[in-house]
């Protein structure tokens, strides 16, 4: 998708907000809808405005997580229908991501809190796919290791730690939470 403008929004709750404005294709080779001018109408087929849709993304570590999209925004240079002689007054540059009443301004904080809450739920389903409780341990990684009852449940591991002063310990850790340990080497929170 082509981007005709960007601009960074900041941060909001760890992740980073942008907003792009693109062109809203919907529109090409059609008429506006709506109460136009015929003058109005024969600048936006001369291309002189036109209609954009504007993305507001949440993105962590350079990752976009999230977004939401509002569409056939005017956007350009259009001739105003106000009887003024001076051709300066007559016309109405449009710019929805930079003017401070332009349609970014109106719907921004909507529009962020849309994006963080679809970022936050991506994120909510990607661990819930890597974390699956119903899958099966690790059988390569659990290789030699001996997993004993625990006090929480068998799915849980109880086994001595080398080095440790006390002797057995409680890993206290998931067995399914020892496969994404392996750094450690499955020592979890020693």
């Amino acid at each position: 998708m082509d981007i005709i403008d960007s601009i960074d929004l900041g941060t909001v709750e760890g992740f980073d907000i942008r907003a792009d404005l693109v062109p809203d294709t919907t529109y090409y080779g059609r008429e506006p809808d709506g109460d136009y001018t015929p003058e109005q109408i024969d600048w936006f087929n001369d291309g002189d405005w036109y209609y954009v849709g504007i993305i507001v993304t949440a993105s962590r570590a350079g990752t976009d997580l999230g977004s939401d999209s509002l569409w056939a925004v005017e956007a350009g240079t259009m001739p105003l229908d106000n009887g003024e002689s001076d051709p300066c007054k007559r016309l109405l540059n449009i710019d929805p991501l930079h003017d401070e009443q332009g349609t970014l301004a109106a719907y921004r904080a909507d529009m962020i809190d849309n994006a963080v809450a679809d970022a936050r739920l991506k994120l909510t389903e990607l661990i819930d796919e890597a974390i699956d409780t119903s899958a099966e341990p690790n059988q390569e990684f659990d290789a030699g290791h001996d997993y004993e009852p625990h006090p929480q449940g068998e799915d849980y591991c109880y086994r001595e730690y080398e080095g440790d002063n006390d002797g057995d310990k409680y890993c206290g850790l998931p067995r399914i939470a020892h496969r994404f340990n392996s750094a450690t080497n499955g020592k979890g929170d020693q």
